[in-house]
């Protein structure tokens, strides 16, 4: 934009004597005069609206009482600031408040959030792979995978397994059971019947563990030659049928995630 400038001073004319050439006032002289007028206003903004089609510096404050609207990029140097704190952005400091005029973090709101479309997904997919990072487990009782529902990948874990803490090379395997030999302290106190001959005699029994030695003696008391000696067993008992060892439990479905893509 450029400043009208005046070219002819026509009021210093009227100082002149007459009859001096100066004095008159020429044709030309008000063709330079409009001329420079017209560049001028041409130059300049029309206040009841215009068009800016190169760059514009405002040195001072600007009030706008409509709509400004604006075809291309605007750039701010300073602060920006909207209704006080309804927006604003600390250029010194790199931060934008809402609702805040002190903004103390990169992005600082005050007041509840209402997000959606791409930017919700966005969040919720961040959100979720800080829940969820590679190696985690997740349990439900919905048979829909995790990846239908947060993405990336992740492997079923079946065959009725329990969760049992590991260290090294046990971590993220399947264990499995271990057996032992039932031992004589495991079992409970009890008896056996045992089968053995009856002696109309005197009769006294030496035992010894699993058998009995029967001892028959001759008359009177006293021990004869020839007196007999039997060995008989107890009587069989139990089938090795095997034996229910589930634990009381909850039933879930369970996946652990690979990749978070």
């Amino acid at each position: 934009m450029t400043d009208y400038t005046i070219t002819t001073n026509f009021g210093a004319k009227d100082s002149l004597p007459s009859g001096n050439a100066g004095k008159v006032i020429q044709g030309s002289e008000f063709t330079t005069e409009f001329t420079n007028i017209k560049a001028a206003i041409n130059s300049k903004a029309n206040s009841a609206g215009d068009t800016f089609t190169g760059g514009v510096t405002f040195a001072d404050t600007v009030v706008a009482n409509g709509i400004v609207t604006m075809n291309s990029n605007a750039i701010v140097s300073n602060d920006l600031i909207v209704d006080t704190d309804t927006l604003f952005a600390d250029a010194s400091a790199n931060k934008v408040g809402i609702n805040n005029a002190t903004p103390a973090q990169e992005l600082d709101v005050v007041g509840n959030i209402t997000a959606s479309g791409t930017l919700m997904g966005a969040i919720k997919t961040a959100l979720l792979n800080e829940i969820y990072p590679v190696g985690s487990l997740y349990i439900s009782t919905s048979s829909t995978s995790p990846a239908t529902l947060y993405g990336g990948t992740w492997t079923a874990i079946n065959d009725a397994h329990v969760l049992q803490t590991a260290t090294g090379a046990d971590v993220g395997t399947y264990l499995q059971a271990n057996s032992r030999d039932i031992e004589e302290a495991n079992l409970p106190a009890h008896s056996h019947d045992i089968s053995a001959i009856k002696h109309t005699t005197n009769t006294f029994l030496e035992g010894a563990q699993g058998t009995i030695t029967v001892i028959n003696e001759g008359a009177g008391g006293e021990s004869t030659s020839g007196s007999s000696l039997q060995t008989e067993s107890t009587e069989d008992t139990g089938s090795g049928t095997a034996f229910n060892v589930q634990q009381a439990s909850y039933g879930v479905y369970m996946w652990k995630r690979d990749t978070l893509a």
